[in-house]
């Protein structure tokens, strides 16, 4: 992955919530490229919504 890739709101409720099925292991499994890759990025915003 090349830059920063911001992250959604939606994003972290999926990877949070278990039995949100296949969204929930997309999610996760993206958020857990993004912190490997060191890629994400998330506003104050996005972290009062969640």
């Amino acid at each position: 992955m090349k830059g920063r890739i911001f992250v959604d709101t939606n994003v972290l409720i999926y990877a949070h919530d278990r039995d949100a099925g296949r969204k929930h292991d997309v999610a996760a499994a993206l958020l857990e490229a993004l912190w490997k890759e060191e890629a994400g990025a998330i506003s104050t915003q996005v972290l009062q919504e969640f």
